[in-house]
């Protein structure tokens, strides 16, 4: 869902974790950003890193993504950072005042669902990262310019809880 936000007017789309309350919600430009990125045809899965300004307030507000970096690993149905870039990202938006808060990549799916690499992946990442985050979100973009078909989900290490558009 596309909406007006009170956050300095900038239209955001919006997901939900009902169990926890938790509001994740894309700015616009990181939509569109993600949105470049879709798989179609033949093309290799991409992916990146999400990242937010704020860690304390009531929503997770993503407003800066990472791009696939040229020595990450791609193919049809897999990718993979290049760690050392990664980190180098990582600590370059943390200097900016912006917190690594997860990962993105993209399936060749209209309404992608994670593999239990993507679910294992995630969970590792979480547990390996420092950080004092509660959750870590997960998103897989789908093959279409409807983001809201996107996977969106949150984990702690132990469970993922997937989120729903916010309509």
């Amino acid at each position: 869902m596309i909406m007006e936000s009170g956050i300095a007017g900038v239209l955001m789309t919006e997901f939900l974790d009902e169990k926890s309350g938790l509001s994740i919600v894309f700015t616009k430009n990181v939509v569109a950003e993600l949105l470049k990125y879709k798989q179609t045809a033949w093309k290799c899965e991409a992916g990146g890193m999400l990242f937010c300004p704020d860690l304390f307030s009531g929503k997770i507000v993503i407003s800066r993504i990472s791009q696939p970096h040229k020595k990450d690993f791609r193919c049809r149905l897999f990718f993979r950072h290049n760690s050392k870039y990664a980190q180098r990202k990582i600590n370059e938006m943390f200097n900016e005042g912006f917190h690594y808060i997860g990962d993105w990549h993209t399936h060749p799916q209209l309404s992608p669902c994670p593999s239990g690499k993507d679910i294992a992946t995630i969970k590792s990442i979480f547990d390996k990262s420092d950080h004092d985050l509660n959750y870590m979100v997960h998103v897989i973009v789908p093959s279409v310019d409807n983001f809201e078909n996107s996977y969106v989900a949150l984990t702690d290490g132990k469970n993922v809880l997937a989120c729903r558009p916010v309509l």
